[in-house]
Protein backbone atom coordinates (compact mmCIF):
# COMPACT_ATOMS: atom_id res chain seq x y z
CA UNK A 1 0.00 0.00 0.00
CA UNK A 2 2.67 2.55 0.89
CA UNK A 3 5.22 0.71 -1.70
CA UNK A 4 2.85 1.42 -4.27
CA UNK A 5 3.30 5.23 -3.54
CA UNK A 6 7.08 5.19 -3.58
CA UNK A 7 7.89 5.21 -7.40
CA UNK A 8 4.91 7.54 -7.92
CA UNK A 9 5.88 11.46 -8.60
CA UNK A 10 6.19 13.28 -5.68
CA UNK A 11 5.26 16.65 -4.84
CA UNK A 12 4.48 19.82 -2.95
CA UNK A 13 0.98 20.43 -2.12
CA UNK A 14 -1.03 23.49 -2.30
CA UNK A 15 -0.82 24.45 1.68
CA UNK A 16 3.35 23.14 1.35
CA UNK A 17 3.84 25.94 -0.76
CA UNK A 18 2.40 28.26 1.29
CA UNK A 19 3.98 27.27 3.96
CA UNK A 20 7.53 28.14 2.01
CA UNK A 21 6.39 31.57 0.69
CA UNK A 22 5.69 32.82 4.52
CA UNK A 23 8.65 32.00 5.29
CA UNK A 24 10.43 33.87 2.64
CA UNK A 25 8.55 37.19 3.08
CA UNK A 26 8.74 37.78 7.03
CA UNK A 27 12.79 37.35 6.35
CA UNK A 28 11.97 40.33 3.47
CA UNK A 29 9.80 42.09 5.68
CA UNK A 30 12.88 41.87 8.82
CA UNK A 31 14.91 43.57 5.98
CA UNK A 32 12.85 46.22 5.67
CA UNK A 33 11.93 46.87 8.82
CA UNK A 34 15.34 47.29 9.77
CA UNK A 35 16.63 49.19 6.84
CA UNK A 36 13.77 51.98 7.77
CA UNK A 37 14.39 52.36 11.21
CA UNK A 38 18.10 52.53 11.39
CA UNK A 39 18.18 54.73 8.09
CA UNK A 40 18.67 58.00 10.07
CA UNK A 41 22.15 56.40 12.32
CA UNK A 42 23.26 53.80 9.91
CA UNK A 43 27.26 53.41 10.38
CA UNK A 44 29.33 50.66 9.93
CA UNK A 45 29.13 49.69 13.59
CA UNK A 46 25.36 49.59 13.55
CA UNK A 47 25.19 47.78 10.09
CA UNK A 48 27.95 45.17 10.97
CA UNK A 49 27.62 44.93 14.75
CA UNK A 50 24.06 46.25 15.64
CA UNK A 51 25.73 48.75 17.51
CA UNK A 52 27.23 46.50 20.00
CA UNK A 53 24.30 46.27 21.75
CA UNK A 54 22.28 43.61 20.82
CA UNK A 55 20.57 40.72 23.62
CA UNK A 56 21.64 37.31 23.77
CA UNK A 57 19.06 35.24 22.90
CA UNK A 58 18.43 36.06 19.19
CA UNK A 59 22.09 36.37 18.51
CA UNK A 60 22.39 32.60 19.79
CA UNK A 61 20.25 31.60 17.88
CA UNK A 62 21.82 33.49 15.02
CA UNK A 63 25.32 31.59 15.53
CA UNK A 64 23.48 28.60 15.67
CA UNK A 65 21.84 28.25 12.68
CA UNK A 66 24.68 29.95 10.94
CA UNK A 67 27.09 26.74 10.99
CA UNK A 68 23.44 24.33 11.28
CA UNK A 69 22.54 25.03 7.87
CA UNK A 70 20.52 22.54 4.97
CA UNK A 71 23.91 21.21 4.73
CA UNK A 72 22.97 19.36 8.33
CA UNK A 73 19.04 18.80 7.73
CA UNK A 74 20.06 17.05 4.39
CA UNK A 75 23.37 15.55 4.88
CA UNK A 76 23.04 14.43 8.55
CA UNK A 77 20.10 11.71 8.28
CA UNK A 78 21.31 10.51 5.00
CA UNK A 79 24.72 10.22 6.72
CA UNK A 80 23.39 7.99 8.96
CA UNK A 81 20.96 5.96 7.13
CA UNK A 82 24.57 5.37 4.46
CA UNK A 83 27.52 5.06 6.91
CA UNK A 84 26.13 4.74 10.29
CA UNK A 85 25.58 7.48 13.38
CA UNK A 86 29.29 7.88 14.62
CA UNK A 87 29.14 11.41 12.24
CA UNK A 88 27.11 12.69 15.51
CA UNK A 89 30.63 12.94 17.15
CA UNK A 90 31.50 15.93 15.17
CA UNK A 91 28.78 17.75 16.91
CA UNK A 92 29.96 16.18 20.40
CA UNK A 93 33.90 17.87 19.50
CA UNK A 94 32.11 20.99 18.25
CA UNK A 95 30.39 21.32 21.47
CA UNK A 96 33.07 20.67 23.94
CA UNK A 97 35.50 23.54 20.79
CA UNK A 98 32.41 26.15 22.14
CA UNK A 99 32.85 25.40 25.90
CA UNK A 100 36.68 25.98 25.80
CA UNK A 101 36.03 29.07 24.11
CA UNK A 102 33.66 30.56 26.06
CA UNK A 103 36.71 30.87 28.66
CA UNK A 104 39.34 31.29 26.57
CA UNK A 105 38.78 33.20 22.84
CA UNK A 106 35.69 35.35 24.07
CA UNK A 107 38.20 37.03 27.18
CA UNK A 108 40.09 37.47 24.42
CA UNK A 109 38.55 38.96 21.79
CA UNK A 110 35.43 40.74 23.54
CA UNK A 111 37.83 43.61 25.10
CA UNK A 112 39.63 44.28 21.69
CA UNK A 113 36.39 45.61 20.19
CA UNK A 114 37.45 44.83 16.87
CA UNK A 115 34.92 44.67 13.96
CA UNK A 116 36.97 42.09 11.60
CA UNK A 117 38.36 39.14 13.66
CA UNK A 118 41.45 39.47 11.02
CA UNK A 119 41.99 42.85 13.15
CA UNK A 120 43.86 40.62 15.39
CA UNK A 121 46.17 39.13 13.09
CA UNK A 122 47.47 42.56 12.56
CA UNK A 123 47.59 43.26 16.37
CA UNK A 124 49.74 40.56 16.82
CA UNK A 125 52.14 39.86 14.01
CA UNK A 126 52.72 43.73 13.21
CA UNK A 127 52.66 42.06 9.31
CA UNK A 128 49.88 43.04 6.41
CA UNK A 129 51.21 40.49 5.02
CA UNK A 130 50.08 37.69 7.43
CA UNK A 131 46.74 39.52 7.77
CA UNK A 132 45.66 39.26 4.14
CA UNK A 133 46.88 35.90 3.73
CA UNK A 134 44.75 35.02 6.70
CA UNK A 135 41.75 37.24 5.50
CA UNK A 136 41.96 35.62 1.57
CA UNK A 137 41.82 31.84 3.22
CA UNK A 138 38.92 32.61 5.42
CA UNK A 139 37.22 34.27 2.85
CA UNK A 140 37.64 31.21 0.01
CA UNK A 141 36.31 29.04 2.67
CA UNK A 142 33.55 30.81 3.72
CA UNK A 143 32.57 31.52 -0.19
CA UNK A 144 32.71 27.78 -1.28
CA UNK A 145 31.38 26.75 2.17
CA UNK A 146 28.26 29.17 0.97
CA UNK A 147 28.31 27.51 -2.50
CA UNK A 148 27.60 24.11 -0.88
CA UNK A 149 24.79 25.49 1.47
CA UNK A 150 22.94 26.35 -1.54
CA UNK A 151 23.85 23.00 -3.64
CA UNK A 152 22.56 21.02 -1.13
CA UNK A 153 18.96 21.77 -1.18
CA UNK A 154 18.34 22.90 -5.01
CA UNK A 155 19.65 19.51 -5.77
CA UNK A 156 17.65 17.19 -3.40
CA UNK A 157 14.51 19.35 -3.95
CA UNK A 158 14.63 19.15 -7.62
CA UNK A 159 14.88 15.60 -7.76
CA UNK A 160 12.70 14.67 -4.53
CA UNK A 161 9.89 17.19 -4.76
CA UNK A 162 10.02 18.40 -8.43
CA UNK A 163 11.10 22.18 -7.83
CA UNK A 164 13.79 23.05 -10.06
CA UNK A 165 17.64 23.64 -9.31
CA UNK A 166 17.95 27.06 -10.49
CA UNK A 167 14.28 28.07 -9.09
CA UNK A 168 15.53 27.04 -5.06
CA UNK A 169 19.04 28.32 -6.25
CA UNK A 170 17.80 31.86 -7.00
CA UNK A 171 15.10 32.29 -4.86
CA UNK A 172 17.07 31.05 -1.30
CA UNK A 173 20.07 33.48 -2.81
CA UNK A 174 17.89 36.32 -4.22
CA UNK A 175 16.16 36.45 -0.55
CA UNK A 176 19.01 36.25 1.71
CA UNK A 177 20.62 39.00 -0.36
CA UNK A 178 18.03 41.70 -0.30
CA UNK A 179 17.43 41.19 3.21
CA UNK A 180 21.01 40.90 4.31
CA UNK A 181 21.87 43.77 2.13
CA UNK A 182 18.77 45.80 3.83
CA UNK A 183 19.00 45.49 7.29
CA UNK A 184 22.51 43.92 8.14
CA UNK A 185 22.94 42.24 11.04
CA UNK A 186 20.26 43.13 13.04
CA UNK A 187 18.00 42.01 9.88
CA UNK A 188 20.24 38.52 9.76
CA UNK A 189 19.85 37.75 13.63
CA UNK A 190 16.50 38.35 13.93
CA UNK A 191 15.36 36.55 10.58
CA UNK A 192 17.48 33.89 11.80
CA UNK A 193 15.83 33.06 15.31
CA UNK A 194 12.67 33.39 13.49
CA UNK A 195 13.95 30.71 11.11
CA UNK A 196 14.96 28.65 13.84
CA UNK A 197 11.72 27.70 15.05
CA UNK A 198 11.04 26.29 11.70
CA UNK A 199 14.52 24.52 11.83
CA UNK A 200 13.27 22.57 14.57
CA UNK A 201 9.41 22.65 14.25
CA UNK A 202 10.51 20.38 11.54
CA UNK A 203 13.07 18.26 12.95
CA UNK A 204 10.24 16.96 15.10
CA UNK A 205 7.57 16.52 13.52
CA UNK A 206 9.37 14.22 10.73
CA UNK A 207 10.44 12.45 13.75
CA UNK A 208 7.10 11.72 15.48
CA UNK A 209 4.96 11.19 12.33
CA UNK A 210 7.95 8.59 11.04
CA UNK A 211 8.05 6.60 14.15
CA UNK A 212 3.98 6.75 14.26
CA UNK A 213 4.13 5.08 10.78
CA UNK A 214 6.28 1.96 11.61
CA UNK A 215 4.73 1.49 14.68
CA UNK A 216 6.15 3.58 17.71
CA UNK A 217 9.66 4.08 18.81
CA UNK A 218 10.74 0.39 19.89
CA UNK A 219 9.77 -0.86 16.64
CA UNK A 220 11.51 2.14 15.11
CA UNK A 221 14.36 1.04 17.45
CA UNK A 222 14.46 -2.10 16.77
CA UNK A 223 14.52 -1.84 12.69
CA UNK A 224 17.35 0.75 12.70
CA UNK A 225 19.78 -1.42 15.20
CA UNK A 226 18.98 -4.49 12.97
CA UNK A 227 20.17 -2.50 10.12
CA UNK A 228 23.45 -1.96 11.97
CA UNK A 229 22.62 2.08 12.11
CA UNK A 230 22.93 2.31 15.50
CA UNK A 231 26.24 1.07 15.80
CA UNK A 232 28.83 3.01 18.27
CA UNK A 233 31.52 0.81 18.56
CA UNK A 234 34.34 1.88 15.74
CA UNK A 235 37.35 2.51 18.71
CA UNK A 236 40.58 2.69 16.57
CA UNK A 237 43.06 5.41 15.39
CA UNK A 238 43.16 3.59 11.52
CA UNK A 239 43.66 6.60 9.26
CA UNK A 240 41.80 4.64 6.81
CA UNK A 241 38.47 3.94 8.61
CA UNK A 242 36.15 6.52 7.18
CA UNK A 243 34.57 7.85 11.00
CA UNK A 244 35.91 6.47 13.92
CA UNK A 245 35.34 7.95 17.53
CA UNK A 246 38.65 9.27 17.77
CA UNK A 247 38.65 10.43 14.67
CA UNK A 248 35.00 12.40 14.51
CA UNK A 249 35.39 13.85 18.29
CA UNK A 250 38.85 15.41 17.32
CA UNK A 251 37.78 16.74 14.11
CA UNK A 252 34.48 18.21 15.50
CA UNK A 253 36.83 19.74 18.22
CA UNK A 254 39.06 21.30 15.15
CA UNK A 255 36.31 22.32 13.08
CA UNK A 256 34.18 23.83 16.15
CA UNK A 257 37.37 25.96 16.47
CA UNK A 258 37.79 27.10 13.39
CA UNK A 259 34.29 27.79 13.20
CA UNK A 260 35.04 30.08 16.48
CA UNK A 261 37.81 32.02 14.47
CA UNK A 262 35.49 32.97 11.89
CA UNK A 263 34.17 36.18 11.15
CA UNK A 264 30.44 35.80 11.70
CA UNK A 265 31.29 34.36 15.52
CA UNK A 266 33.95 37.45 15.91
CA UNK A 267 30.73 39.63 15.08
CA UNK A 268 28.24 37.81 17.18
CA UNK A 269 30.42 38.21 20.01
CA UNK A 270 31.35 41.52 19.00
CA UNK A 271 27.65 42.86 18.21
CA UNK A 272 26.65 41.71 22.46
CA UNK A 273 25.90 44.15 25.06
CA UNK A 274 28.89 42.36 27.69
CA UNK A 275 31.74 39.86 28.40
CA UNK A 276 29.64 37.44 30.08
CA UNK A 277 27.03 37.27 27.29
CA UNK A 278 29.44 36.40 24.97
CA UNK A 279 30.61 33.91 27.32
CA UNK A 280 27.17 32.12 28.10
CA UNK A 281 26.65 32.33 23.97
CA UNK A 282 29.07 30.24 23.57
CA UNK A 283 28.29 27.84 26.29
CA UNK A 284 24.56 27.78 25.27
CA UNK A 285 25.47 27.09 21.36
CA UNK A 286 27.93 23.81 22.51
CA UNK A 287 24.82 22.47 24.73
CA UNK A 288 22.34 23.85 21.48
CA UNK A 289 24.71 21.78 18.48
CA UNK A 290 25.63 18.79 20.46
CA UNK A 291 21.17 18.34 21.21
CA UNK A 292 20.73 18.85 17.46
CA UNK A 293 23.46 16.19 16.39
CA UNK A 294 21.18 13.70 18.12
CA UNK A 295 18.36 15.18 16.20
CA UNK A 296 19.55 14.92 12.85
CA UNK A 297 20.73 11.13 13.99
CA UNK A 298 17.43 10.48 15.11
CA UNK A 299 16.19 11.15 11.61
CA UNK A 300 18.58 9.16 9.88
CA UNK A 301 17.02 5.79 12.02
CA UNK A 302 13.92 7.16 11.19
CA UNK A 303 14.26 7.46 7.36
CA UNK A 304 15.54 3.70 7.73
CA UNK A 305 13.38 2.32 9.68
CA UNK A 306 10.87 3.92 7.24
CA UNK A 307 11.75 2.78 4.38
CA UNK A 308 12.46 -0.68 5.99
CA UNK A 309 8.91 -1.02 6.75
CA UNK A 310 7.36 -0.49 3.91
CA UNK A 311 9.92 -2.96 2.25
CA UNK A 312 11.21 -0.24 -0.42
CA UNK A 313 14.69 1.22 -0.27
CA UNK A 314 14.76 3.88 -2.95
CA UNK A 315 18.35 4.15 -3.14
CA UNK A 316 18.71 0.06 -3.94
CA UNK A 317 16.25 0.31 -6.37
CA UNK A 318 17.90 2.73 -7.99
CA UNK A 319 14.60 5.06 -7.77
CA UNK A 320 17.29 8.07 -6.34
CA UNK A 321 20.93 8.36 -7.80
CA UNK A 322 22.22 10.86 -4.98
CA UNK A 323 22.70 10.38 -1.48
CA UNK A 324 21.58 14.03 -0.95
CA UNK A 325 18.34 13.40 -2.12
CA UNK A 326 17.18 10.99 0.49
CA UNK A 327 16.02 13.27 3.40
CA UNK A 328 13.35 15.12 1.18
CA UNK A 329 12.41 12.46 -0.50
CA UNK A 330 12.04 10.45 2.81
CA UNK A 331 9.80 13.48 3.93
CA UNK A 332 7.70 14.19 1.86
CA UNK A 333 6.64 10.42 1.80
CA UNK A 334 6.24 10.08 5.08
CA UNK A 335 4.29 13.38 5.34
CA UNK A 336 2.28 13.01 2.17
CA UNK A 337 -0.63 12.40 4.62
CA UNK A 338 -0.34 15.75 6.41
CA UNK A 339 -1.10 18.67 5.03
CA UNK A 340 1.56 21.93 5.13
CA UNK A 341 3.48 18.79 7.25
CA UNK A 342 6.09 18.45 4.47
CA UNK A 343 5.98 22.14 3.24
CA UNK A 344 7.36 22.74 7.35
CA UNK A 345 10.44 20.26 6.66
CA UNK A 346 11.06 21.99 3.44
CA UNK A 347 11.00 25.75 4.92
CA UNK A 348 13.92 24.67 7.65
CA UNK A 349 15.54 23.26 4.85
CA UNK A 350 14.90 26.87 2.93
CA UNK A 351 15.48 28.23 6.34
CA UNK A 352 18.59 26.73 6.78
CA UNK A 353 19.79 27.77 4.04
CA UNK A 354 18.98 31.11 3.88
CA UNK A 355 20.29 31.86 7.51
CA UNK A 356 23.96 30.53 6.48
CA UNK A 357 23.93 32.46 3.66
CA UNK A 358 22.90 35.82 5.07
CA UNK A 359 25.42 35.57 7.78
CA UNK A 360 28.38 34.34 5.44
CA UNK A 361 28.02 37.27 3.14
CA UNK A 362 27.04 39.58 5.60
CA UNK A 363 31.01 38.82 6.98
CA UNK A 364 32.49 38.31 3.65
CA UNK A 365 31.44 42.17 3.00
CA UNK A 366 32.82 42.76 6.46
CA UNK A 367 36.06 41.46 5.67
CA UNK A 368 36.41 43.05 2.13
CA UNK A 369 35.54 47.11 3.57
CA UNK A 370 37.35 46.53 7.05
CA UNK A 371 40.57 44.02 5.69
CA UNK A 372 40.85 44.43 2.04
CA UNK A 373 39.93 47.89 1.55
CA UNK A 374 40.97 48.89 5.10
CA UNK A 375 43.37 51.84 3.67
CA UNK A 376 40.91 53.35 0.79
CA UNK A 377 37.77 53.26 3.61
CA UNK A 378 39.70 55.40 6.00
CA UNK A 379 39.36 58.29 3.68
CA UNK A 380 35.40 57.91 2.78
CA UNK A 381 32.87 58.88 5.15
CA UNK A 382 30.58 56.63 7.14
CA UNK A 383 27.79 56.99 5.08
CA UNK A 384 29.85 56.26 1.64
CA UNK A 385 31.66 53.02 3.79
CA UNK A 386 28.21 51.73 4.41
CA UNK A 387 27.15 51.94 1.14
CA UNK A 388 30.24 50.27 0.01
CA UNK A 389 29.30 47.63 2.39
CA UNK A 390 25.65 46.96 1.01
CA UNK A 391 27.13 46.70 -2.13
CA UNK A 392 29.40 44.26 -1.38
CA UNK A 393 26.71 41.98 -0.09
CA UNK A 394 24.94 41.97 -2.83
CA UNK A 395 28.00 41.31 -5.11
CA UNK A 396 28.78 38.53 -2.42
CA UNK A 397 25.00 37.14 -2.69
CA UNK A 398 25.09 36.86 -6.71
CA UNK A 399 28.60 35.43 -6.51
CA UNK A 400 27.56 32.83 -4.57
CA UNK A 401 24.36 31.91 -6.79
CA UNK A 402 26.67 31.33 -9.30
CA UNK A 403 29.18 29.42 -8.01
CA UNK A 404 26.39 27.17 -6.91
CA UNK A 405 25.13 26.75 -10.24
CA UNK A 406 28.61 25.60 -11.69
CA UNK A 407 29.11 22.87 -8.51
CA UNK A 408 26.12 21.53 -9.62
CA UNK A 409 27.39 18.30 -10.96
CA UNK A 410 29.52 17.52 -8.21
CA UNK A 411 29.13 14.05 -6.64
CA UNK A 412 29.48 12.68 -2.77
CA UNK A 413 27.87 13.92 0.48
CA UNK A 414 27.44 17.55 1.23
CA UNK A 415 28.10 17.05 4.61
CA UNK A 416 31.92 15.70 3.43
CA UNK A 417 32.12 18.32 1.11
CA UNK A 418 31.58 21.11 4.32
CA UNK A 419 34.04 19.37 6.22
CA UNK A 420 36.70 18.67 3.77
CA UNK A 421 36.40 22.77 3.38
CA UNK A 422 36.62 23.95 6.99
CA UNK A 423 39.98 21.07 7.14
CA UNK A 424 41.39 22.36 3.94
CA UNK A 425 41.91 25.94 4.46
CA UNK A 426 39.86 26.97 7.82
CA UNK A 427 42.86 24.72 9.70
CA UNK A 428 45.65 26.60 8.36
CA UNK A 429 43.65 30.21 9.29
CA UNK A 430 42.93 28.45 12.62
CA UNK A 431 46.68 27.60 13.33
CA UNK A 432 47.45 30.98 12.72
CA UNK A 433 45.01 32.37 15.20
CA UNK A 434 46.53 29.86 17.98
CA UNK A 435 50.50 30.37 17.31
CA UNK A 436 49.46 33.92 17.91
CA UNK A 437 47.18 33.63 20.83
CA UNK A 438 48.90 31.06 22.23
CA UNK A 439 53.01 31.36 22.01
CA UNK A 440 53.99 34.88 22.69
CA UNK A 441 57.40 34.56 20.74
CA UNK A 442 56.27 33.34 17.58
CA UNK A 443 55.97 35.86 15.00
CA UNK A 444 55.16 36.90 11.83
CA UNK A 445 57.79 34.42 9.64
CA UNK A 446 56.48 31.18 11.75
CA UNK A 447 52.93 31.97 10.92
CA UNK A 448 52.99 32.77 7.11
CA UNK A 449 55.41 29.61 6.77
CA UNK A 450 52.96 27.51 8.88
CA UNK A 451 50.06 28.42 7.14
CA UNK A 452 51.16 28.09 3.59
CA UNK A 453 52.74 24.48 4.30
CA UNK A 454 49.61 23.75 5.82
CA UNK A 455 47.64 24.85 3.14
CA UNK A 456 49.83 22.78 0.83
CA UNK A 457 49.43 19.22 2.54
CA UNK A 458 46.01 19.63 3.28
CA UNK A 459 45.29 20.19 -0.57
CA UNK A 460 47.61 17.18 -1.67
CA UNK A 461 45.47 15.18 0.94
CA UNK A 462 42.27 16.10 -0.78
CA UNK A 463 42.83 16.23 -4.35
CA UNK A 464 45.14 12.67 -3.89
CA UNK A 465 41.98 11.32 -2.48
CA UNK A 466 39.68 12.49 -5.09
CA UNK A 467 41.77 10.64 -7.32
CA UNK A 468 42.98 8.32 -6.10
CA UNK A 469 41.61 7.42 -2.83
CA UNK A 470 39.65 4.67 -1.77
CA UNK A 471 35.85 3.97 -1.78
CA UNK A 472 34.46 3.86 2.13
CA UNK A 473 32.46 1.02 2.59
CA UNK A 474 28.45 1.48 3.09
CA UNK A 475 26.08 -0.55 4.94
CA UNK A 476 23.72 -2.87 3.56
CA UNK A 477 20.36 -1.12 2.66
CA UNK A 478 16.86 -2.32 2.89
CA UNK A 479 14.75 -4.55 1.30
CA UNK A 480 13.13 -3.53 -2.28
CA UNK A 481 10.66 -6.94 -2.56
CA UNK A 482 7.18 -4.20 -2.45
CA UNK A 483 8.84 -1.86 -5.14
CA UNK A 484 7.69 -1.98 -8.59
CA UNK A 485 10.04 -2.10 -11.55
CA UNK A 486 13.03 -2.92 -9.70
CA UNK A 487 15.89 -1.29 -11.68
CA UNK A 488 19.79 -1.93 -11.61
CA UNK A 489 21.07 -0.61 -8.31
CA UNK A 490 22.10 2.89 -8.30
CA UNK A 491 25.63 3.91 -9.70
CA UNK A 492 26.36 5.43 -6.50
CA UNK A 493 25.99 1.77 -5.04
CA UNK A 494 27.86 0.30 -7.74
CA UNK A 495 30.87 3.14 -7.28
CA UNK A 496 31.66 1.93 -3.78
CA UNK A 497 30.28 -1.71 -3.80
CA UNK A 498 28.02 -4.16 -6.24
CA UNK A 499 26.82 -7.07 -3.79
CA UNK A 500 25.83 -7.13 -0.30
CA UNK A 501 28.76 -9.95 0.00
CA UNK A 502 31.70 -7.39 -1.28
CA UNK A 503 30.19 -4.54 1.11
CA UNK A 504 30.98 -6.67 4.13
CA UNK A 505 34.10 -8.25 2.78
CA UNK A 506 35.58 -4.32 2.65
CA UNK A 507 34.00 -3.28 5.82
CA UNK A 508 35.98 -6.11 7.86
CA UNK A 509 39.61 -5.99 5.38
CA UNK A 510 41.47 -3.28 4.74
CA UNK A 511 44.95 -3.59 2.65
CA UNK A 512 47.79 -4.44 3.52
CA UNK A 513 49.82 -1.32 2.14
CA UNK A 514 49.16 2.24 3.26
CA UNK A 515 48.26 5.21 1.21
CA UNK A 516 48.06 9.07 1.97
CA UNK A 517 45.38 9.28 -0.45
CA UNK A 518 43.33 6.71 1.47
CA UNK A 519 43.29 9.03 5.01
CA UNK A 520 39.90 9.65 5.94
CA UNK A 521 38.67 13.42 4.83
CA UNK A 522 37.84 13.38 9.41
CA UNK A 523 41.73 13.78 9.55
CA UNK A 524 42.51 16.74 7.20
CA UNK A 525 41.62 19.71 9.70
CA UNK A 526 43.66 17.96 12.40
CA UNK A 527 46.86 17.44 9.97
CA UNK A 528 46.28 20.73 8.90
CA UNK A 529 45.92 22.43 12.37
CA UNK A 530 48.94 20.29 13.65
CA UNK A 531 51.08 21.25 10.13
CA UNK A 532 50.93 24.63 10.48
CA UNK A 533 51.31 24.98 14.39
CA UNK A 534 54.58 22.79 14.38
CA UNK A 535 55.86 24.49 11.45
CA UNK A 536 55.00 27.88 12.58
CA UNK A 537 57.05 26.56 16.24
CA UNK A 538 60.04 26.17 14.26
CA UNK A 539 60.68 28.87 12.16
CA UNK A 540 59.69 31.38 15.03
CA UNK A 541 62.23 29.74 17.27
CA UNK A 542 64.68 29.43 14.53
CA UNK A 543 64.04 33.19 13.36
CA UNK A 544 63.94 34.57 16.78
CA UNK A 545 66.96 36.27 17.11
CA UNK A 546 66.71 37.94 13.60
CA UNK A 547 63.27 38.84 14.02
CA UNK A 548 62.25 39.44 17.52
CA UNK A 549 58.81 39.80 18.41
CA UNK A 550 57.30 42.14 20.52
CA UNK A 551 53.95 40.56 21.69
CA UNK A 552 51.09 42.86 23.97
CA UNK A 553 49.84 40.54 27.16
CA UNK A 554 45.98 41.66 26.02
CA UNK A 555 46.80 39.70 23.15
CA UNK A 556 47.63 36.45 24.35
CA UNK A 557 44.20 33.52 25.76
CA UNK A 558 44.18 35.35 29.86
CA UNK A 559 44.60 32.06 31.30
CA UNK A 560 48.19 31.77 29.30
CA UNK A 561 49.26 34.95 30.50
CA UNK A 562 50.72 34.22 33.80
CA UNK A 563 52.51 31.05 32.37
CA UNK A 564 54.42 33.29 30.25
CA UNK A 565 55.29 35.92 32.83
CA UNK A 566 53.19 38.27 31.07
CA UNK A 567 52.23 41.47 33.79
CA UNK A 568 49.30 42.59 32.26
CA UNK A 569 46.21 45.11 33.49
CA UNK A 570 42.98 43.58 34.27
CA UNK A 571 40.09 44.57 32.86
CA UNK A 572 36.55 44.80 33.82
CA UNK A 573 34.08 44.45 31.98
CA UNK A 574 30.79 45.91 32.79
CA UNK A 575 27.10 44.26 32.44
CA UNK A 576 25.87 47.73 31.74
CA UNK A 577 27.81 49.23 29.07
CA UNK A 578 31.34 48.77 27.67
CA UNK A 579 33.42 50.45 29.86
CA UNK A 580 36.53 49.31 30.78
CA UNK A 581 38.36 49.47 34.14
CA UNK A 582 42.06 49.15 34.82
CA UNK A 583 42.72 47.17 37.62
CA UNK A 584 46.72 47.17 37.52
CA UNK A 585 48.39 49.83 37.03
CA UNK A 586 50.73 48.81 33.44
CA UNK A 587 50.77 46.91 31.02
CA UNK A 588 54.23 45.80 29.79
CA UNK A 589 55.10 44.61 26.07
CA UNK A 590 57.69 41.52 26.62
CA UNK A 591 60.28 40.67 23.61
CA UNK A 592 60.84 37.14 22.92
Amino acid sequence: MHSQAMLNKVSLQTVDYIVLVVVLIIPLGIGVYFAIKDAKRLTRDVYLLGGRRMAMVPVLMSLFVTFQSAISLIGMPTETYIYGPLFVGIYIGSGISCFIAAFSVTPLFYPLRITSIYEYIDMRYKSKTVRLISTLLGMIQMFFYLAVVLLAPGLALEAAAGIPFWLSVVIVGGTGTIYTMAGGIKSVVWTDTFQTFFFFLGIFAVIIKSTIAVGGVEKSWHMAEAGGRTNFDKFTFDLRIRHTWYGVVICGFVTGMVGVFNQSTSQRISSLKSHKHARNLMILNGILSIFYGFCCILVGWCMYSYFFYIRCDPFKAGILRNPNQMTPFFVIHSMQDLSGFAGIYMSSLFSGALSTLSSGINALAANTVEDILEKPMKSVSEKTATTITKIAVSLYGTAVVIVAFLAKNLKGQVTQMSVSIFGTFGSSVLGVFLLGCTIPWVNKYGAISGAVISLAFNLWLAVGNKLHGRKPPILEFGPIDMCYNKTTLAPYLNDSTSTHTTRRKSIDSLPETFSPYDISYEWYSIFGLLVCYIVGVIVSRLTRHIFPNKTEPKLIIPCLRETWGLHSRKIAISDNDNLFIERRVSETKITF
